[in-house]
């Protein structure tokens, strides 16, 4: 039996009115009774195996490409404020020498105010450190002598000058002065130059003996004190150990 479809299609209808098989205008062949079909299902279509046999087609098709992606949603609502954090709190105290700081130093302790009281309190600490001074230095050299001091709170006394020198002119004690020794006469002149004015001059001269040594002075303190030692024994021989002099003006 050859079916031509018409414009419309071709119908076989059973006995009773019930569609058997059906061509569509464009050539596509079904049959409304195949299982699973019901005669009001009549737009269900049929496909064909290898050996030509009709059976129902699948009604899902192949998996189609990933869609472009959908636009971006609106934000969510803020969330509300976070309770305030704790204040950090530093404090400090001398660390007195011992086993944190050999020659002492400062203790460092640091944590969080707990109790919002703006005080670190002991148990608010949560770490503690050392700042330790440095050992002691090597000691330094000795520094220049100092100016002259005034006259203090003696009535009257504007300056005062002494010292002490050996035989030899070597200076004992005192400073600011240069001792030359002339014929068995010692000079001694000043640096800076004394002031102008009366002045009063106290000598003590010792032996080798423990002799005191009687001292002739002469000259003046601005231009040069001179002191000329008296006679020394010579069943010893007796030498001068030091000559001592204060000029106070």
């Amino acid at each position: 039996m050859t079916l031509t479809p018409a414009t419309g299609g071709a119908v076989v209808v059973q006995p009773g009115g019930t569609p058997a098989l059906r061509v569509q205008p464009d050539g596509a062949v079904q049959l409304p009774l195949l299982p699973g079909a019901t005669p009001a299902a009549t737009g269900t279509a049929v496909c064909h195996d290898a050996s030509g046999t009709l059976v129902g087609c699948s009604v899902t098709g192949p998996k189609g490409d990933k869609g472009d992606p959908g636009t971006p949603g609106t934000n969510g609502t803020p969330g509300t404020n976070g309770s305030p954090g704790l204040k950090s709190l530093v404090a400090t105290a001398a660390e007195a020498a011992g086993p944190n700081c050999a020659a002492g130093g400062v203790r460092v302790d640091s944590g969080l105010d707990a109790n919002g009281n703006s005080t670190l309190d002991a148990g608010e600490i949560t770490a503690t450190r050392y700042v330790c001074n440095g050992a002691q230095g090597p000691k330094g050299d000795k520094g220049d002598p100092g100016a002259p001091g005034a006259g203090g709170a003696i009535p009257g006394l504007a300056e005062v000058r002494h010292g002490c020198f050996g035989a030899d002119r070597t200076t004992l004690s005192g400073t600011d002065y240069a001792v030359a020794l002339n014929g068995g006469t010692y000079t001694v002149t000043f640096t800076p130059a004394l002031g102008a004015g009366a002045y009063s001059l106290l000598v003590d001269a010792r032996t080798s003996t423990g002799r005191a040594l009687a001292v002739t002075d002469g000259g003046s303190p601005a231009a040069g004190l001179t002191l000329t030692p008296g006679w020394l024994a010579q069943d010893g021989p007796e030498t001068i150990t030091r000559i001592c002099f204060l000029l106070a003006r």
